[in-house]
């Protein structure tokens, strides 16, 4: 699992537990590797997947490493080209 963001690979790093949107569909339990310019860094599982709707970008928002609702969804549209269909819960080992 790729990391781009700056802000949500922090989030990661210093939290152990990040909410990202994503358009592959991960399933909960699916163990992962983080990824950052190419390099491997750590293991990690998918804690959950929730469905890319308002509500629950505002319920998880806690946990994206973003400051608002706004900032998060301008980051995975450009990042994306569109809004991601999901939003994957991801906790490091």
């Amino acid at each position: 699992m790729r990391f781009d963001h700056d802000k949500a690979f922090r989030q990661l790093m210093v939290d152990s537990i990040v909410a990202s949107m994503r358009n592959f569909g991960y399933r909960k339990g699916q163990h992962v590797w983080i990824t950052r310019r190419g390099k491997r860094i750590c293991k990690a599982i998918i804690v959950d997947v929730y469905e890319n709707n308002e509500e629950n970008r505002r319920k998880l928002l806690p946990i994206s490493g973003f400051e608002n609702v706004k900032e998060w969804v301008e980051a995975a549209t450009k990042l994306h080209r569109k809004m991601p269909k999901y939003i994957v819960v991801v906790k490091k080992k």
